[in-house]
This record gives C-alpha cells, structure tokens and sequence, in this order.
C-alpha cells in the first residue's frame, strides 16, 4: 500500500493497495472474493490510521491475460486536519489491519460504523469530540449484552417501574394543585423517563467494556472521560461551544 500524504488535486489518484497471490489459486472467484473482504478491511482499518475515510474508486482484477476494471463514483477524498498517526508512522498499522482479519484477538461488533464516525471530516474541535463520542456509543452500543447495558433485567424493572409510577402518582396527588388534565399529564411526562432509571451511564458501561476488552487508559483518567462527556452533552444538547 502506498500513496501521497498531501493532496494537491482531489479529482486524482493519489494512491494504491495491492493483493497478490503467491500462486495462481485454484479458484479465482472465491479467492477474489475473500480479497475483497481483505482488502476492504485494510482499507477501513488504514482510514482509522489517516483519520480519513480512504476511498478506492478504481478496482482492477488481474488473472492470467485478462484484466477487469471497475470503476465507481465516489465522494472526494479529503486530507485530515487533524490526524492522530504521523503518515510516517502506520507501518505497524497496517500489519495489524492483515492481522486482525485472520486472526482478530477480540471479537468487535460494527467496528467499520465506529472507524467512520471517527474518520468523517471535520475542522471544527466540537465536531470531531461529538464524532468520537457517536463513534464510542456505537462501539459500546454493538457490543455491551443488556446485562451489561441495564441495571436490572427488563422484566423485572417492569415490577419496578409500577412501584415507582403509583408512588409518583400519589405525590403528584398531593403536591401538585393544577388541575386533572395537568396532573394527569405530568404523569405521562415522568413515565417516559422511568425508563432511563434502568440504564447505565456511559462511563459505566464504558468500564466495561474496557475491562473486557483490556484496553490500556494510560493517560486517560476517569474525571477526563467525564469531563469530554460532558463537553459532547453541552454541544449536542445546548448548542454551546
């Protein structure tokens, strides 16, 4: 794989990834196929890499004397703005990215969502921190079981969410004056947000993960952690910066 660090013209080919077989296989259809989910895995990983969603308009096939060229529109490629790789340093990268296809040492659900919200363009800090937050709720979201997602077990904070809707029922009875309709209508309002009681915080299910999956936070504390969530719901929720 190679191809240039800075792009002058983005209508141009600025780079190439190539595959090729030590031998000529037996069956060039299923080992053309199982190329394409490399080469598509490598493509997503080394995107990761660039923090930049890597493009591949021209696809050309090559077996024997016969050459297959197909071309597809796509979005122009766009340089990073800020990249979290040195282009001089994804050697290491790109071993892991053939590595991680035949012998992935976790199992990661959706992770190509999750490098795309990470690699989508962006010149603006509050853009890329919301990016990587949505890239870490689908990370977590795809792969957490809801045990790990919820508190209690659905069915058994149904049990609960009765208890605490009769005992929000009598309180609004007693300290609300407004009328029927109004009562009746905050009860609905606080039903809807019974719901979020049974649900983890991010951070919690964010430790999780990290433990099941052993990832190293050197560097990164808790209160740092905490402190990009809430900057991620004052942009989102309040349209501060």
């Amino acid at each position: 794989m190679t191809g240039l660090h800075k792009i002058d013209e983005l209508n141009d080919l600025s780079g190439w990834i190539a595959l090729q077989a030590k031998k000529a296989p037996a069956d060039a259809v299923e080992w053309r196929a199982r190329g394409d989910k490399l080469l598509d895995h490598v493509l997503r990983i080394m995107s990761f890499a660039s923090s930049s969603l890597l493009r591949a308009p021209v696809q050309q096939f090559y077996f024997g004397n016969v050459v297959e060229t197909t071309v597809r529109s796509q979005s122009k490629q766009t340089a990073s703005s800020l990249r979290v790789f040195p282009h001089a340093n994804q050697q290491g990268i790109f071993e892991s990215a053939f590595t991680s296809f035949f012998s992935p040492p976790i199992a990661v659900e959706k992770l190509f969502f999750a490098i795309e919200w990470f690699a989508m363009d962006s010149s603006y800090n509050e853009v890329r921190l919301v990016n990587a937050m949505t890239a870490l709720e689908n990370l977590l979201d795809s792969n957490l079981l809801d045990a790990d997602a919820f508190i209690e077990p659905k069915n058994d904070f149904k049990k609960t969410r009765k208890v605490l809707r009769r005992v929000i029922s009598q309180c609004l009875t007693k300290w609300n004056s407004g009328s029927t309709k109004e009562i009746n209508d905050l009860k609905e309002q606080l039903n809807e947000k019974l719901g979020d009681l049974n649900r983890r915080s991010l951070h919690r299910k964010l430790d999780i993960l990290v433990e099941r999956w052993k990832v190293p936070l050197k560097g990164i504390s808790s209160p740092s952690i905490e402190a990009a969530k809430k900057a991620r719901d004052r942009v989102v929720h309040r349209g501060a910066y």
